[in-house]
């Protein structure tokens, strides 16, 4: 863990500062600092309306009581992507641009969802979003229950 976290925040950052002095040397600081801030506003407007599709499919799927598990992957991929997108760097941009463009971020989702199913137990689903909800079974098979519809209180129903 604390290897990951060394090649995270210092390893990274290292190699992207590395690599955007070699892009200032062969193109000059100014295009360089413009590359970076055309990145930036790119990557966001991209996630913006990238995000907006993928809440609209999460939405509907939700009301056809479909499992969003992909949109929701989707959703966090392409938020992930947008954080990537306005981080000064080459690689960062390159990564953060897989995560948004529609052609890539299924194939990427599809690997995140794999590698989950392998390595995340999961005891039941619960999403509810803008008045759209699912409430999928645990993978046990056993029926799923809304800790808010079937768990009680005692406060209630007050008594008289």
């Amino acid at each position: 863990m604390l290897i990951r976290l060394f090649l995270l925040f210092t390893l990274l950052p290292a190699v992207e500062l590395y690599l955007l002095l070699r892009l200032g040397g062969l193109v000059g600081p100014i295009p360089t600092f413009l590359i970076v801030l055309a990145t930036g506003v790119i990557g966001a407007q991209l996630a913006r309306q990238e995000g907006h599709h993928v809440l609209m499919k999460l939405q509907e799927q939700m009301s056809r009581g479909q499992p969003p598990a992909r949109q929701l992957v989707e959703g966090v991929l392409v938020f992930a992507g947008g954080l990537l997108l306005v981080t000064p760097g080459i690689l960062t941009d390159f990564v953060g641009f897989s995560m948004i463009v529609p052609g890539l971020r299924p194939r990427i989702a599809s690997a995140v969802m794999s590698w989950a199913a392998a390595n995340v137990e999961l005891k039941g689903v619960h999403v509810d979003i803008g008045g759209a909800r699912y409430t999928g079974p645990p993978p046990d098979g056993s029926p799923a229950q809304d800790p808010a519809v079937t768990e009680s209180s005692p406060f209630d129903h007050p008594t008289a």
